[in-house]
């Protein structure tokens, strides 16, 4: 690191010294100040190096209490430089700060240690209230602190450096923007409503295959249910670790260097949000790409349809209730539009929900074509036909082995979570399942004691009705507490849906017609449709029921999205439609959009069309397993399933068979099924 220093100015040495501080390197921070025999290079002379340094060493000081010793023995050491007692003498802001940190700290030793000076300053400086250090309020310090500094007037130490100096504007603007991110919004919220620390969060990346024939894989009935629901492992060669995101590799064009532009699919509820969470958490928190970039700015792009332009997005957003934001705004805002500046990362979440928008395509097309960008998606969005082609394609997928049991152990009690790990060891099905998250969580937030004894969990349908009960009820009494003890003594879907008139039957209405016209998002057109056939339902009800989620609930419901917590829940409630059809002998009702109308199809004419078609396997299993082995209306389905139109060749359909089997309970099942299985 000699001589590194010497070649930045000081704001980018700033940033390497920052590097040190939260390493805890204090020796190695006191070589990198001082290389050349105890002295400082050039840049570190000034007096607004020193002033940026004591006030990370300051924000360290109360973020991060162990470091405290470490920090302590350096500003001894700093104190002690002839260099720096020669810029005390001389720089009345360099010695303000020296005193604002021993106060801070409370260490008088400090301001002991400061060359003679006049006292007017001070005396001045140590009782005015116009001295107190705003620096902590705009870097988001903590709330003791922080409300204690809002009672005094603006400090003229920070009104010097935002009215003369554009790296002391550019450097109060980054840290805007990480407080922005700091306050509330990198936290995961469970199904429970608890909230997940970032750091028990697990985002694994894999590059893409071959998205065409991966298309084709997953549209045949004979894939197994971990490639169907892309819970598989992935192979250690095309694994990528977060960190190495930006590592020279081969890039999509064929060539080989180092990615920019990245595009990160992944299903729902498989944890692409998240990512962006923890990209930006540990950005801010573990120097996550630091030596590549000075600042990271996050963008939902859902959060754009209100906006003409990101710039109004952020200026509004994340400036408009900030001190001096003008002059902060303004600084930042010419960097980022500076088509040379390649120290920013833009983290664009959620393409798939801007795709087909088309009243501003200039202003979405030139933030999507930024040179240094990570943009999200769902796998199948349908992109602008103008954007750049992208350096890699990577894909997030589920949780590894170990992570399962780490996740199980921070949320789970040491009992519940023995039970769950060796619940989900002893069912091969469950392995996979568990590897999506928001599945993981749902399994831990539904168990407890005697679950096993109530229905074993023996197959996917009997775990997703255990998931089921617990959140309705868990809805139920959120929304209404006075029959929360009555809720607790139901025991089957017929009580819970007594308690909810209604409701079931739309979410259900709703998964079915989602899988029908191959949609999982439900915009506000789509629903006005729906809506028709429930009259008495508003959009209150989606926003209550725990199993579907609003793309941004702060928006106009025209601007919102609903969609369900992961597509195997869709599918779930999907197959309860066709179920209760099936059971009364009526048609299954749904809505054509390509037609725009209401059909009916009879249950034997669907089971014909439909049986094979890879789109509907996880129903079909969803189906069979919802039904009692003992239940009548079960042999009917399987002798409609064995009737024409058959695989001709054999193995699909025997496939097939084998699906729906693996979710029906083998324990006392009637004689005429038990032959069908042989």
């Amino acid at each position: 690191m000699r001589g590194v220093s010497e070649k930045r100015g000081w704001y980018d040495t700033l940033r390497l010294t920052n590097l040190f501080i939260h390493l805890e390197a204090y020796d190695g921070l006191k070589e990198f100040v001082c290389p050349f025999k105890g002295e400082p290079s050039t840049c570190c002379t000034k007096r607004e190096f020193w002033c940026g340094l004591y006030s990370q060493l300051e924000q360290q000081w109360f973020a991060h209490v162990p470091s405290r010793d470490g920090i302590e023995k350096f500003i001894d050491w700093s104190l002690q430089r002839p260099a720096m007692k020669i810029l005390c003498e001389k720089c009345d802001l360099t010695r303000a700060w020296v005193v604002l940190v021993a106060d801070s700290a409370e260490r008088p030793k400090w301001k002991n240690a400061l060359p003679s000076k006049k006292k007017r300053f001070l005396s001045r400086f140590r009782h005015s209230k116009n001295a107190q250090p705003q620096l902590r309020s705009i870097l988001g310090a903590n709330e003791t602190r922080r409300s204690r500094l809002e009672t005094h007037e603006d400090s003229p130490l920070l009104q010097n450096a935002l009215e003369r100096c554009s790296e002391a504007q550019l450097f109060y603007a980054d840290a805007v923007v990480a407080q922005y991110y700091t306050k509330g919004k990198l936290h995961v919220k469970r199904i429970s409503g608890d909230v997940v620390p970032i750091e028990n969060c697990y985002i694994n990346l894999s590059l893409v295959e071959d998205r065409a024939e991966r298309d084709r894989k997953i549209n045949q009935v004979g894939i197994s249910l971990q490639e169907r629901i892309d819970a598989e492992t992935p192979q250690s060669e095309k694994q990528v670790n977060l960190e190495d995101l930006f590592k020279q590799r081969k890039l999509r064009n064929g060539s080989l260097g180092q990615p920019s532009r990245i595009l990160i699919r992944g299903r729902a509820g498989v944890g692409k949000t998240t990512l962006c969470k923890k990209i930006t958490h540990d950005f801010l928190y573990n120097q996550l790409w630091r030596l590549r970039y000075d600042r990271i700015v996050w963008i939902p792009l859902r959060n754009l349809r209100n906006y003409q332009t990101y710039e109004l997005f952020i200026e509004q957003e994340i400036f408009k209730k900030v001190p001096y934001s003008m002059p902060l705004w303004e600084r930042l805002q010419e960097k980022l539009c500076d088509p040379e500046n390649s120290r920013t990362l833009f983290i664009l979440d959620g393409l798939d929900e801007i795709a087909g928008l088309s009243e501003k395509p200039q202003a979405f097309e030139q933030l999507l074509n930024r040179q240094d960008v990570i943009i999200t998606s769902r796998p199948h969005a349908v992109f602008p036909s103008r954007l750049k082609e992208y350096d890699l394609e990577i894909e997030t997928v589920g949780f590894l082995d170990d992570q399962i049991e780490h996740y199980v152990d921070r949320v789970c009690s040491i009992d519940y979570g023995l039970q769950i790990k060796d619940f989900i060891k002893q069912h091969w099905m469950m392995q996979g399942l568990m590897r999506i998250p928001i599945q993981l969580d749902a399994l831990c937030f539904t168990w407890e004691e005697g679950i096993q004894r109530v229905k074993p969990l023996t197959t996917m349908t009997a775990l997703y009705q255990a998931i089921e009960m617990k959140l309705w009820k868990r809805d139920i009494s959120r929304s209404n507490p006075s029959v929360e003890h009555e809720v607790a003594k139901c025991y089957n879907r017929l009580q819970i849906s007594l308690q909810i008139p209604g409701t079931i039957d739309l979410i259900q209405y709703i998964a079915f017609m989602g899988l029908y016209n191959n949609i999982t998002e439900f915009t506000f057109d789509v629903r006005k449709e729906i809506y028709q056939k429930f009259p008495n339902m508003t959009e209150r009800i989606l926003d209550e029921v725990s199993f579907m989620r609003s793309s941004d609930a702060s928006s106009s419901p025209r601007d919102q999205d609903y969609y369900f917590l992961h597509l195997t829940f869709q599918e779930y409630f999907a197959a309860q439609h066709f179920l209760q059809s099936w059971k009364e002998g009526t048609e299954v009702l749904t809505f054509d959009l390509s037609s725009s109308n209401f059909i009916s199809i009879s249950t034997e004419d669907f089971i014909g069309r439909e049986k094979y078609n890879g789109r509907y396997n996880i129903m079909w299993r969803f189906v069979f397993g919802s039904m009692s082995n003992k239940d009548p209306d079960l042999v009917k389905l399987f002798a409609q399933i064995e009737m024409k139109p058959r695989d001709l060749l054999g193995p699909v359909h025997l496939r097939f068979l084998v699906h729906c089997f693996s979710e029906v309970d083998e324990t006392k099942e009637a004689s005429n099924l038990m032959c069908l299985r042989e």
